[in-house]
C-alpha cells in the first residue's frame, strides 16, 4: 500500500497547526522523514539530486521555499557575487587567488551563508508604501493561513504598530472562518475554555467583521479522564453571515448522533431564529458576543 503523498502530509500538518498561536508560524518539518523532504526539493528543482543534505539543511531549505526566498546553493559563485553587488552587501573572506576545488567550495559556502544572513536581517520601510500596496501585502499574508482557524490569537503583523493593526485585523476577521468548540456535558453545552476566551476578548469592532463561524460539538472530558458519554460522534455547524440580511447554514465534519438524526432541519431553523435577531450596522447583520451565547442556548435546547 502506497504511503501518503506530500500534499496529504502537508494537509494533515496544517490542520494540526491551525490553532491558537501556531497558525502563522513556519512549518518546522521536524516530523517528516528525510526521503519525503528530499523528494519534495527534487520536485521543485531537479538539480537537488546532485546535492547531499543533512536533515537540518533539508528543513532550512524547505522553510526558505515557504518564505519565497532564493535557493543560493543552486547558483554559481559569479551569480552570488552579482546578487551581493546588486544588494550592496560587502562580502568577507572571499579568496580570489586560489582556484583549488576545496577553496572554491569554501568560497561558495561562504557566499551562500552571507546572503542567507542578509535575507534574515533585511529591513524595509513598509509603512511608507501607499495603502493600496500595503493591502496587497496583507492579502498575500492572510492567504498563507489555513482557511479555518480554531480560536486563534491575533496575527503577529497586527502586533507591530497601530497603523498595521488597524489595517490588517479587519481583513483577518472578515476572511477567516473561526471554529468554536462546544463541550457536551450531561445536561448542558458549554464553550471550551479557549473558545470562551476568544469570544470574550474580541472587541465589538472586530466581532462585527466576522463573517463565518463554525460550532464544533464534542464530548466533554470526564473528571477522572476520558470522555463523558453523552455523545457518539461529533457535529460541526457552519454559520456564514452575508452582507445582506441573510445567513447560510451548513453542516461540516458531521457525524450526527443517532438520536439527533431527525433534528437537522430543526437545528437550522433554531439558528436562523437567532440570526434574524442580529443587530444591523450599515444595512447588514453583525455578530455580537450575546449572539454566540444565544446560538449555544438554541443548540442546547435541541441537544438535551
Amino acid at each position: 500500500m502506497d504511503g501518503p503523498t506530500w500534499e496529504q502530509l502537508r494537509e494533515r500538518r496544517e490542520a494540526k497547526r491551525a490553532a491558537f498561536n501556531t497558525y502563522w508560524t513556519l512549518d518546522p518539518y521536524n516530523n517528516i522523514n528525510m526521503s519525503h523532504l528530499k523528494e519534495r526539493l527534487e520536485t521543485l528543482d531537479e538539480r537537488t539530486t546532485k546535492i547531499k543534505f543533512c536533515r537540518r539543511t533539508l528543513e532550512v531549505y524547505m522553510q526558505r521555499i515557504d518564505r519565497g526566498l532564493l535557493r543560493y546553493d543552486l547558483c554559481e559563485a559569479d551569480e552570488l557575487l552579482d546578487f551581493a553587488a546588486a544588494r550592496h552587501i560587502t562580502i568577507r573572506d572571499y579568496v580570489t587567488e586560489d582556484t583549488k576545488p576545496a577553496t572554491l567550495r569554501r568560497n561558495h559556502a561562504s557566499l551562500v551563508e552571507q546572503l542567507w544572513h542578509a535575507d534574515d536581517n533585511a529591513t524595509f520601510p513598509f509603512t511608507r508604501l501607499p495603502p493600496e500596496l500595503r493591502v496587497k501585502v496583507y492579502d498575500f499574508y492572510i492567504d498563507g493561513f489555513s482557511r479555518t482557524l480554531k480560536t486563534p490569537a491575533q496575527p503577529p503583523l497586527a502586533r507591530t504598530c497601530r497603523l498595521m493593526r488597524s489595517e490588517v485585523l479587519p481583513m483577518f476577521y472578515r476572511r477567516t472562518r473561526f471554529t468554536l468548540t462546544l463541550e457536551a456535558h450531561s445536561k448542558s453545552l458549554r464553550f471550551a475554555k479557549d473558545s470562551t476566551i476568544f469570544i470574550e476578548t474580541l472587541t465589538p469592532e472586530h466581532l462585527a467583521r466576522v463573517r463565518e463561524v463554525e460550532f464544533q460539538i464534542l464530548p466533554a472530558a470526564a473528571p477522572g479522564g476520558g470522555k463523558i458519554r453523552t455523545l457518539r460522534g461529533t457535529i460541526g455547524i457552519a454559520l456564514k453571515v452575508s452582507d445582506k440580511h441573510t445567513t447560510k447554514i451548513s453542516f461540516a465534519k458531521c457525524t450526527i448522533p443517532s438520536r439527533l438524526k431527525g433534528c437537522r432541519q430543526r437545528i437550522i431553523d433554531e439558528i436562523r431564529k437567532v440570526a434574524r435577531k442580529m443587530e444591523m450596522k450599515d444595512g447588514r447583520p453583525v455578530l455580537r458576543t450575546k449572539d454566540f451565547y444565544a446560538l449555544r442556548s438554541a443548540l442546547e435546547a435541541i441537544w438535551h
